[in-house]
């Protein structure tokens, strides 16, 4: 969000947050004017959502959130907002604050809720919100796919996001030019992001006598101590590293040769333009948003999670494949992403939905 935000200075922009965070220290180095209006989301956990305390919950949540659109009204009001642009598909009172104040509305959806975090809307009638608004953008054409039986496809329009290439570009790379081969995985340690299938596969790659190659894993969550306990258990502590989270992840790009995108069904794939906007030859699963980033396979290997074996595989042909054939599809995917998912491009993307808005 911040990205877009900073590349759309032309507009006066106001954030309204729900709480307070991490994105309050990343909106003040951005000097991007905020105020925090404390408001409830309308997401609940799916296996939780028919029980007899959620449902109060909600209930007490939703009168609340009454203070919260009051308030936004007040700021559109007051400070002559023409259109309210909503990031997440969690929050609702800006929409409730939009149609209150008569302004137009633009609703940003970034993630699949019930595919990444097993949660879901609190009832499915909501979605009717949701198309009310005047235009529906979605981070992906995955993400349009999935949602067009619930979200008026006529509204939806897809705006990939973007990414600061000045800061991840790095020039020459020169990959796959050591004796090791150095591999990256970034992501939040849960059971949708496949760190397992990489292990495997690392394993079986010593099995095969190919143990020239080294892991880097990067991130934390509640699967990191079974990951590890994992590595030790099958021999590999020589060929992985756990780093835990990393601000200065640009250095890990550098350092490293191929990214293993190993999320399933990921909506976008941050990770995946980073590490092609760096040079890293990208290796990803076959779901979600991925499969489109590296164009079915022509800006990096694509492997089918579901089968134990393909990754495995895929990285082996790291070992058997001509250098330069790899460093060429890098280089080309690395241009692909600089041409196509910058943060311009993004913000500019935006900005021609508000002009045909006005």
């Amino acid at each position: 969000m911040c990205e877009l935000l900073n590349a759309s200075r032309e507009y006066k922009i106001i954030v309204v947050l729900p709480k307070k965070g991490n994105g309050v220290s990343l909106l003040k180095e951005k000097n991007i004017e905020y105020v925090v209006i404390r408001s409830y989301s309308w997401v609940v956990n799916i296996k939780e959502k028919d029980k007899a305390y959620v449902k109060v919950l909600m209930a007490i949540k939703q009168l609340l959130n009454y203070i919260a659109v009051f308030r936004i009204c007040h700021i559109i009001s007051s400070r002559r907002i023409d259109i309210i642009h909503i990031n997440t598909i969690w929050s609702y009172v800006g929409a409730k604050a939009a149609l209150c104040s008569k302004k137009k509305l633009v609703w940003h959806i970034r993630e699949s809720v019930e595919l990444h975090q097993n949660k879901c809307l609190y009832k499915e009638k909501y979605y009717s919100l949701i198309n009310r608004a005047d235009r529906i953008i979605c981070i992906s054409d995955f993400i349009k796919d999935y949602y067009s039986g619930k979200i008026d496809p006529k509204k939806m329009c897809v705006v990939y996001n973007g990414i600061n290439s000045n800061y991840y570009y790095i020039n020459d790379r020169g990959i796959l030019s050591g004796d090791t081969v150095k591999i990256l995985n970034i992501g939040n340690m849960n059971s949708n992001k496949g760190q397992e299938n990489v292990i495997t596969a690392a394993k079986k790659l010593l099995d095969d006598g190919i143990y020239k190659f080294h892991v880097s894993f990067v991130g934390t969550g509640r699967n990191e101590s079974k990951l590890k306990e994992m590595c030790r258990d099958l021999g590999l502590e020589k060929n992985i590293t756990f780093f835990g989270v990393q601000k200065d992840i640009i250095e890990f790009y550098r350092k490293n040769d191929v990214l293993i995108v190993s999320g399933n069904y990921e909506a976008f794939g941050r990770t995946t333009i980073e590490g092609m906007m760096a040079g890293c030859f990208v290796i990803g699963s076959n779901t979600g948003a991925t499969p489109n980033l590296l164009d079915n396979g022509k800006y990096g290997f694509l492997y089918n999670p579901s089968d134990d074996m393909d990754l495995y595989r895929k990285m082996k042909l790291l070992f058997n494949s001509d250098v330069f054939e790899i460093r060429e599809i890098a280089k080309i995917g690395q241009k692909y992403a600089v041409s196509n998912y910058s943060a311009e491009i993004n913000a500019n993307g935006v900005s021609k939905i508000y002009e045909l808005l006005q």
